[in-house]
């Protein structure tokens, strides 16, 4: 797949035949894909166009408009230190496999162009496949955190293998499968996310009597939410089912020093993450959760081998259950005045929170630790309704 370059000014998408979408959510939908997916959006750059060694710390890459057709992203220079005269944009228009015709499907080819170009990149991508599990057992870790152990059923000799060595690898899981809902047409894309739930894969470990690998999914519990009834529904040696499969975008966290930042849904991604932890310098953590109690979830020394002097966390209590600006506000000021007192120097931040929540946060985070989009990466697990 090629892209093609729209560099005259006076060349506009309808001269090219390009057809312009219209929806109400088509600015939240680029928004969206502008603040969170910006490796993403490099990627399609490195892999579709000439630009295969565009540095995320010298360009911006910025999705401008979305066609039937395919997507228009914008390249930009960033503002040199050595210079200030101004930087000219680049242009590129970069096509789906297929032509769509509505918003509505747009996360299908995205996800397309995603693997395209992912493959090209070698690097890991989404699996759109649907497997079964089986149920084990389950227990409660803390007061609302419950434990969910999962196999591959023996029948299932494709699915038998998870992924041992990956931090922050998330499953979609179709409650559906298990609970008597109504099941949304293609069309409404809404509904549909409502029967669905991402959870992170938490833990991989091999039964000693089996040989068999077993996986931990762990959900957070806050009312009588679907994930919650899904989870009373299932008993052992029931199925469940997931449709798609998610490496987390954690790569830049490999070197430097870290901040995680997280709450109750992706607390799971945090404790794989130092379960697996290869940086030498130990991250500094925020976790923010309802109740006092569910701290206690990040202090199993035998499961997280980081947990000693070396780990600093920092609890956040949110026990109002406030989301958005305040919450973000609360989170900065714990970081800052942290670093008052310990001054180190932050160059990579993952974080995942609600929605409202994590775009505030990056608001306030980028002028605190000036760090470029490809370092910092505060994206939402979950939106308050």
């Amino acid at each position: 797949m090629a892209a093609v370059l729209m560099p005259e000014p006076d060349l506009t998408p309808n001269d090219l035949k390009y057809t312009a979408l219209e929806g109400e959510e088509k600015q939240r939908i680029i928004d969206h894909i502008n603040e969170e997916h910006f490796s993403e959006l490099v990627g399609f750059i490195k892999a579709f166009t000439p630009l295969t060694d565009l540095s995320p710390k010298q360009h911006d890459v910025r999705l401008v408009d979305i066609y039937a057709q395919g997507i228009g992203l914008q390249v930009s220079a960033l503002p040199s230190l050595a210079s200030d005269a101004p930087q000219s944009d680049t242009h590129y228009f970069i096509a789906f496999p297929e032509v769509i015709t509505h918003l509505n499907e747009l996360q299908y080819q995205y996800i397309a162009l995603k693997q395209q170009a992912d493959k090209k990149l070698r690097k890991k991508t989404i699996i759109l496949a649907e497997k079964l599990f089986q149920v084990k057992s389950g227990f409660a870790v803390t007061d609302n955190m419950y434990r969910l152990l999962l196999s591959a059923p023996a029948a299932a000799s494709d699915n038998s293998c998870f992924p041992v060595s990956e931090a922050g690898y998330a499953y979609l899981f179709d409650l559906s499968h298990n609970l008597s809902l109504q099941t949304a047409s293609n069309s409404d894309t809404a509904a549909a996310q409502r029967t669905h739930r991402y959870y992170t894969l938490r833990k991989v470990s091999t039964n000693p009597t089996t040989g068999d690998e077993e996986a931990w999914v762990d959900v957070f519990l806050h009312g009588e939410t679907l994930g919650a009834q899904w989870l009373a529904a299932l008993t052992p040696k029931d199925t469940v089912k997931t449709k798609r499969e998610v490496p987390e975008n954690i790569a830049h966290l490999q070197q430097g020093q870290s901040l995680l930042i997280a709450d109750e849904t992706s607390i799971p991604t945090v404790a794989r993450l130092l379960e697996l932890w290869q940086n030498p310098i130990a991250p500094l953590i925020i976790y923010i959760t309802q109740k006092a109690a569910d701290q206690a979830y990040l202090q199993d020394r035998q499961a997280n081998p980081l947990i000693d002097d070396a780990l600093t966390v920092l609890p956040v209590m949110n026990a109002n259950l406030s989301q958005g600006a305040p919450l973000a506000e609360l989170i900065a000021h714990t970081l800052t005045q942290h670093l008052k007192s310990n001054p180190i120097h932050i160059q990579k931040v993952w974080g995942a929170l609600e929605t409202s929540t994590s775009k505030a946060l990056r608001a306030l985070l980028k002028p605190t630790l000036n760090l470029d989009r490809s370092a910092m990466i505060v994206k939402g697990y979950w939106r308050q309704d």
